[in-house]
């Protein structure tokens, strides 16, 4: 799975840490709720990160400039950046066998 072509400027998955991406999958999915729920059906990842419950206060494998912030995905896009993350996360395991 590959990340919505938005993010892919700002994101290599591969790059980053386990905690990184599992942050990055509470975000995803909690964003993706919200959209849903609220009937907005996009959100910028500026509220995605401050409405998630993430465990990291910052992404060491990403920077965050404020064109990174401001970037807006709708519900489809949110919904295929968690299966991307999620992929990426798995492969963490698959190394380690």
């Amino acid at each position: 799975m590959q990340l919505p072509n938005k993010l892919a400027p700002f994101i290599q998955l591969d790059n980053l840490c386990y905690e990184d991406k599992l942050d990055l999958l509470i975000v995803a999915t909690q964003a993706l709720k919200q959209c849903h729920s609220n009937s907005h059906y996009e959100i910028d990842l500026l509220n995605a990160l401050e409405n998630s419950d993430c465990m990291q206060d910052a992404f060491e494998g990403i920077t965050e400039t404020d064109e990174f912030l401001e970037v807006t995905l709708t519900e489809v896009e949110w919904i295929q950046f968690a299966p991307a993350v999620l992929t990426a996360l798995k492969s963490v395991f698959e190394v380690a066998k």
